[in-house]
């Protein structure tokens, strides 16, 4: 495949003159050396499955071939298991993750982040550290771990020793080839095969080991990393923040991909001076780059396929080059010619959204659904005072009075008809969720899927994978049972019964409410049908050890 990328630019101006917006117009930007020789060299791209991150991150690795390279991969079947290199397929392959027993424990946290789990951010470290300190290998540490549990009183530590046992079950695979990292040409892995957990913890580990590797050994290396947002969900405790800050000095660049602009933090969107974004829809999306400018947000939703802008760009608000992948079937490596210049006006105008909340609420919260979003993403049991203390941080009026006028405008909203809600029963209060009607409410759906993930593994169940999609599998696969998320409002409950009829494990179909319950009665035996208060409230039972 050969890839042409052409430039078009947009005007971020309405009132500008063409001839002034036009005015560099024969300048061609070659898509590398405008990366390279920014501030860093760190690229971010984002945007929806197909929309072409793949094919784009491909082609800065095909033409920087000659720098070492290191790859890692998550998917079946990925294209970068294409490209020319070392492909290493875990647990075929494993590291001895016991030459560096720090890195093993930091590792750990990041694939079971202990303030997610309720436990003490202290403890568990310093007494993984001690079961390490006494093993050589995993079987060793099993063993040393279940004689531990046998001989200790303190029931606390007990109940660490056990939660650090039943973690560790999913990062254990047999594997008769250990390798020693090295650091030289291409080399990709592939961490398909591995449960989400085991991704997360050998992804860290590796990630370590290279920043061990580079305080010793100058050289540029680059570090690929597509599905970044699986690692930056355990926060500062992954060395990718660490990368990102120091890397420049030691010689790293670091590409990264993820589908939703909004996944990352701003402080580590901050560390990528190129951020390459193609079409997206998505209200958390543009709601974060309208802050850089609204117009490019505008712009953005009128992409065409497999087009693309940098949110970084220097000039950013007079205009925006749009780069246009072309492709052409040919050899494995790839080439990116000089891109040719084509002036379309394209112009974004900025539009009012309109609204029937009242001041100062409706300048701020402009669709219901996007604070249903903010509030899924950040788990916010109280929704009115978040969305209160978001509006007080631009009007500073008081967050009480705000908040009342939020409950009052939000219940009015539904009460029109213009708004919905849904019950959750979680925790020890419930939670009341408003959303858009004839929104997609995969929010919902994710949420949910999170929480029911983050009560299984306290309950030490062994999560085999979490599917994305919801479409070609169980929602969570467990060892000896299948786990579906319903949010009940979908008018057809027939695929989820015949999904779950369809395999050989039994299943639990995990609902929001116990009115949403009755709605997934059945007579089959293998089917439960819990609420997450109830999924929750199990903890004590030895049923799914």
């Amino acid at each position: 495949m050969q890839t042409n990328y052409i430039t078009e630019r947009v005007n971020l101006n309405p009132n500008m003159a063409k001839s002034e917006s036009y005015k560099q117009k024969k300048k061609n930007l070659n898509l590398l050396l405008y990366t390279l020789t920014k501030a860093n060299s760190n690229i971010l791209i984002t945007g929806s499955s197909g929309s072409g991150k793949t094919y784009l991150m491909k082609d800065f690795l095909a033409l920087l071939s000659e720098m070492p390279q290191v790859i890692f991969s998550f998917k079946p079947n990925d294209d970068y298991l294409k490209l020319k290199g070392d492909i290493i397929e875990l647990p075929k392959f494993m590291p001895d993750v016991f030459n560096d027993k720090e890195a093993f424990i930091e590792s750990f946290n990041v694939a079971y982040p202990i303030d997610m789990q309720g436990i003490m951010a202290s403890a568990l470290p310093s007494l993984l550290r001690d079961m390490l300190n006494k093993s050589k290998n995993w079987n060793e540490l099993i063993n040393n771990i279940l004689s531990e549990i046998n001989q200790e009183k303190d029931n606390i530590r007990r109940s660490n020793l056990i939660y650090i046992g039943n973690q560790l079950k999913s990062l254990y695979y047999e594997s008769n080839t250990t390798f020693n990292l090295t650091f030289k040409g291409r080399a990709i892995f592939d961490f398909s095969r591995l449960n989400e957990s085991a991704k997360s913890f050998y992804a860290e580990y590796i990630l370590r080991s290279i920043w061990n590797y580079k305080q010793f050994n100058k050289g540029f290396m680059i570090i690929a990393l597509d599905e970044v947002h699986r690692l930056l969900r355990a926060g500062e405790k992954t060395i990718y923040n660490e990368l990102l800050r120091e890397g420049r000095s030691a010689g790293l660049v670091l590409m990264s991909a993820t589908q939703n602009y909004a996944d990352i933090p701003t402080e580590v969107k901050n560390q990528f001076d190129t951020q390459f974004t193609f079409k997206t829809t998505s209200n958390k999306d543009l709601t974060e780059i309208s802050a850089i400018n609204p117009a490019i947000a505008q712009a953005i939703t009128s992409l065409p396929l497999h087009s693309f802008v940098d949110l970084r760009f220097d000039v950013i608000q007079n205009y925006l080059p749009i780069w246009t992948m072309r492709e052409k079937r040919m050899h494995e490596d790839l080439e990116i010619t000089e891109p040719s210049y084509k002036a379309v006006e394209i112009k974004a105008e900025i539009q009012e959204t309109k609204n029937e909340l009242e001041e100062p609420v409706k300048e701020n919260l402009n669709k219901p659904e996007d604070e249903f979003t903010d509030m899924v993403e950040k788990s916010l049991p109280d929704y009115a005072y978040n969305i209160a203390k978001k509006i007080s941080s631009n009007t500073k009026e008081d967050i009480d009075k705000l908040r009342l006028k939020v409950n009052k405008s939000l219940k009015e909203l539904y009460n029109k008809g213009v708004i919905d809600r849904i019950n959750l029963e979680t925790g020890k209060n419930d939670i009341v969720l408003y959303y858009h009607k004839g929104s997609n409410i995969s929010e919902l759906h994710e949420y949910m899927k999170n929480k029911a993930v983050e009560t299984l593994k306290a309950l030490g169940v062994n999560i085999i994978k979490t599917d994305i999609s919801g479409q070609e599998g169980a929602d969570i696969e467990c060892e000896y049972f299948n786990v579906e998320i319903e949010t009940g409002l979908k008018h057809n409950t027939k695929d989820v019964f015949d999904r779950i009829k369809n395999s050989d494990k039994p299943a639990k179909i995990i609902v929001p409410n116990k009115m949403v319950k009755d709605e997934y009665k059945n007579n089959i035996p293998k089917i439960e049908v819990l609420t997450l208060r109830e999924l929750q409230e199990m903890k004590d039972t030895e049923e799914y050890k």
